[in-house]
């Protein structure tokens, strides 16, 4: 049985306390894992899930919720971020329809664009794939340079 994580003040983010979140979250996880089985039923699998450990799941979902995506101390960090997301997909979207801005793409997602050949639901999944493979500071990088916030160094490859 796993006990509680062992932290005895607030959470500071220091070695200690990141190696025992990663070792508990590390037990966490195979506990869930182990506590599922398939179970074939006559040709046909059927995923059996224990109904403790599915209690437990639902409660860490609503911590989660709780604590984190609805936290109000990063509710204007979350409104930034997606302001940084849907500003990318216009640029990238209005870019992938003109020729002349086809440059801004990364040769691997330029290609993809121009595979499409104009089909509009390849070329915004194409779009999508580009900023979803995109880390955080990565977004937010590109968007300033291609916004004029920032702009860097042409030497400097933000996203390849």
């Amino acid at each position: 049985m796993i006990g509680l994580f062992p932290l005895s003040d607030r959470y500071g983010g220091t070695w200690k306390e990141r190696a025992g979140l990663r070792e508990f979250t590390s037990q966490l996880i195979g506990r869930y894992i182990g506590g599922t089985t398939l179970k074939n039923l006559g040709g046909e699998c059927e995923l059996q899930i224990d109904d403790h450990l599915l209690l437990e799941v639902n409660m860490l979902k609503e911590l989660t919720w709780v604590y984190v995506i609805e936290a109000p101390s990063l509710i204007t960090q979350q409104f930034g971020q997606r302001q940084v997301i849907r500003k990318l997909f216009e640029i990238y979207s209005e870019a992938s329809g003109n020729v002349n801005q086809r440059n801004l793409f990364p040769a691997y997602y330029r290609e993809a664009i121009e595979e499409a050949g104009g089909d509009e639901k390849r070329t915004t999944r194409t779009v999508i794939d580009l900023i979803a493979g995109m880390t955080e500071a990565q977004a937010l990088a590109m968007h300033n340079r291609l916004v004029g916030i920032s702009v860097g160094s042409g030497l400097d490859e933000i996203v390849h």
